[in-house]
């Protein structure tokens, strides 16, 4: 696997002055600025908010399920064990986020950018990540099954242990990208865009039918 230096979160230091310490009535408002939360056990599912900043904070079992957050800025935070299938995640920016053992069916996050993330054995089959822009991005040990991956800037992302069946590359950018230790069979790309990737010696069989070559064990 490619060694990658993902910077590490910042630890809270205490709210600025104009900074939300709390959900006071479990919603989010739009232009809603949340520092150093620990939340747990939430139902916080099926909400809308634009703008929002959400900063050096821990979410553990929280339910943002469907919920549909424009613009939004995440960082050094922590989603551990949270159920967020169905969330929707437009132009948003990650920095320092780290996703463990979450529920990520159907994610979107179309046009985010992506800087020091990482998602840990987490379930995102048929996430929808449309021209995302990723700086150090990590993938370990995740479910990525159907996910599309079109028009995305991976350049610095390594899949390990990761489930990428029928997944769709089309028009991502790869070079670098390290695909070692992943299921790749059935991806959805064109042979171009594999340009750069780092694969395995064994995972070459499953993508030499996208050149068009058929392989026989005959003699």
């Amino acid at each position: 696997m490619k060694q990658v230096k993902r910077k590490p979160l910042i630890a809270p230091e205490g709210p600025d002055d104009h900074a939300e310490v709390s959900l006071a009535d479990g919603t989010w408002r739009d232009d809603g600025w949340y520092q150093n939360l620990i939340l747990e056990n939430l139902d916080l599912s099926g909400q809308k908010a634009d703008d929002v900043v959400l900063e050096r904070s821990h979410l553990r079992k929280v339910n943002l399920a469907q919920g549909r957050f424009g613009h939004v800025r995440l960082s050094d935070l922590i989603f551990e064990d949270c159920n967020l299938e169905g969330l929707r995640l437009e132009g948003a920016i990650l920095e320092r986020v780290e996703f463990r053992g979450c529920r990520l069916l159907g994610f979107a996050a179309p046009a985010a950018s992506f800087e020091d993330v990482l998602f840990d054995h987490c379930d995102a089959r048929y996430a929808r990540l449309l021209d995302v822009k990723a700086g150090t991005l990590e993938w370990h040990s995740t479910m990525l099954l159907e996910a599309s991956f079109q028009s995305a800037e991976l350049t610095n992302t390594v899949f390990y242990n990761c489930d990428l069946r029928k997944s769709d590359f089309r028009e991502s950018t790869l070079v670098g990208t390290d695909f070692r230790g992943s299921r790749l069979e059935s991806l959805v790309i064109h042979p171009k865009d594999l340009l750069g990737a780092v694969i395995a010696p064994e995972q070459a069989v499953d993508l030499i039918s996208l050149l068009g070559v058929q392989v026989s064990l005959s003699k």
